[in-house]
């Protein structure tokens, strides 16, 4: 069974219709991620980097949780020297959470598509491993703008990520050290964690996520009584001297 239940809100016709009626903006997407300690997120991805001669292979999921606010938690993470097990893992996690749900990862696609491809072709029952540059990937400070986006995320005024077991990760903030002119390879776990969080405020997908509504069905006696109410407003018109 799927780690993630795959929820669904109505028609998003309906639900199309409805936020027109209420002033505020449609929903493109009709359905959110439940699991099993009922989390709900309007979309999970991920962020993957292939090892170095001096660091492991990294890769992390983050799930967007939306209420009054839009917190990041992060879900699970992986670490290795092994450049293929690292992707297989990736292609594990999407078959774990459900199809559907990780859709594509952000990485750098020339260091991993070999890899990936290879897998790919030995497993064309599972949905693909697709990778996707994260926004500002061809930055020169791309480095420094992704560990921004961590020091503003987890600051206790606006604290919006949450590092729940990732325990790898936490390790790696806690001993950081900032260095000026720092690139990806000193540190690929908080490059993977910056780089999934600032490409997620920047395209912002939860605004096009769904916001459960709950609809009152119409029955026929509902439609009787428009259709009589109409009628005889027509009626009462023509007495009047016809419609304006």
């Amino acid at each position: 069974m799927p780690r993630f239940k795959k929820e669904t809100y109505g028609n998003p016709f309906t639900n199309a219709f409805v936020a027109e009626m209420e002033g505020i903006e449609a929903n493109v997407r009709d359905y959110a991620y439940r699991d099993a300690k009922d989390n709900l997120y309007s979309h999970i991805t991920g962020g993957i980097i292939l090892p170095t001669f001096s660091h492991n292979g990294y890769l992390l999921t983050i799930g967007v949780k939306y209420d009054d606010t839009i917190t990041f938690d992060c879900i699970d993470e992986f670490e290795t020297d092994d450049a293929y097990e690292l992707v297989a893992k990736a292609k594990e996690i999407q078959k774990e959470y459900g199809e559907g749900i990780i859709t594509n990862w952000w990485g750098d696609p020339l260091q991993l598509m070999s890899i990936v491809n290879e897998l790919n072709i030995e497993d064309t029952e599972q949905e693909p491993v697709r990778i996707s540059r994260p926004i500002d990937y061809n930055q020169t400070d791309n480095f420094e703008i992704y560990t921004a986006r961590i020091k503003v995320a987890l600051n206790k005024t606006h604290k919006t990520l949450y590092l729940g077991e990732t325990n790898f990760v936490r390790n790696y903030i806690m001993s950081f050290i900032e260095e000026k002119g720092a690139k990806q390879d000193s540190n690929p776990s908080i490059y993977v964690l910056g780089s999934v969080v600032h490409t997620l405020l920047i395209m912002r997908p939860w605004e096009q996520a769904v916001e459960v509504t709950d609809l009152v069905p119409t029955t026929f006696e509902d439609i009787a009584r428009y259709e009589h109410d109409q009628a005889m407003k027509h009626i009462q018109n023509n007495l009047e001297g016809g419609l304006i």
